[in-house]
């Protein structure tokens, strides 16, 4: 089976590498050429020149930065006969330009969002927020399966808002132990036994485990930057006011602690380095 992968960031290599590693012939095609340097090693993986050329493929993922980009690929895709599956996360207005456009060129496109980070896209443990018609869905059941698990949730746009949902939850679990770990280093406490009696009780979260110990030791991962949560944070507003909710003070506040990080510059490897945006302020 044939895959092909539009954008070969960070989640796209690692998708293409788990693949690759369970038999499948993979193609890629990215406006940064340094990727397919990256991916030079890696046997059976064809880098493309154009995003047209992956028609040959049985699948088509689609791992762009925005809705915007999504258009752009799609209209390089007009006449693909087999199966579009886009991982882009993006706004209410993006997806509803999207499926207007999937709707006129009568393309097979379904929705599946991911959640995790490229280590686990590597490994084959992504999990996805999987919408769109069921029987494009059930044959691309065993793709799904070997990158990791999926759920489906009817159509694209629930897809889509339970991405955006979970992603700005997780950003704000994030932003609050950003705050807490100012302390750490005015606690006489070991810093990983800290973590251990933190995760035992009823603050235990997946962000706890795996961020938390980022922040109180200063050494940050490449998992998901602050300029893209931002991005999130705001289209995720955007959909909570369409549905007519305009009183969230609290996930206004982690947009805002955002767009401030990014500003500073800070959080180009993830979103746990808003840790430095609290010393920052807290020193000056």
């Amino acid at each position: 089976m044939k895959i092909g992968i539009i954008g070969l960031g960070r989640m796209g290599r690692g998708i293409a590498k788990n693949l690759v590693n369970k038999g499948y012939d993979v193609e890629g095609y990215d406006v940064d050429p340094t990727s397919y340097k990256i991916l030079s090693n890696l046997k059976s993986f064809k880098p493309l020149n154009s995003i047209s050329e992956s028609k040959d493929s049985d699948f088509i993922l689609l791992l762009l930065p925005t809705g915007k980009e999504v258009i752009e690929a799609l209209k390089e895709l007009v006449n693909y006969k087999g199966i579009i599956i886009d991982m882009t996360t993006m706004g209410y207005d993006e997806l509803n330009d999207v499926i207007n456009f999937i709707n006129n060129n009568g393309l097979n496109y379904i929705s599946a969002k991911i959640e995790r980070g490229p280590s686990d896209a590597e490994a084959g443990r992504l999990i996805f927020y999987v919408g769109g018609r069921k029987d494009l869905v059930d044959k691309s059941d065993k793709l799904f399966k070997d990158m990791g698990e999926y759920i489906y949730l009817g159509s694209n746009e629930n897809a889509n808002i339970i991405k955006l949902i979970s992603t700005l939850l997780l950003t704000a679990n994030t932003v609050l132990l950003a705050e807490v770990s100012q302390i750490a280093d005015k606690l006489r406490i070991d810093k990983d036994l800290l973590v251990k009696a933190l995760s035992m009780g009823g603050a235990d979260s997946i962000q706890l485990r795996s961020r938390f110990p980022m922040m109180i030791n200063n050494s940050y991962k490449e998992i998901f930057s602050v300029k893209l949560s931002k991005y999130v944070a705001e289209k995720t507003l955007e959909y909570i006011n369409d549905y007519g909710v305009t009183y969230s003070p609290l996930l206004k506040y982690v947009s805002d602690i955002l767009k401030l990080s990014d500003a500073l510059g800070i959080g180009n490897k993830d979103i746990a380095e808003i840790s430095e945006f609290y010393k920052k302020i807290n020193s000056s």
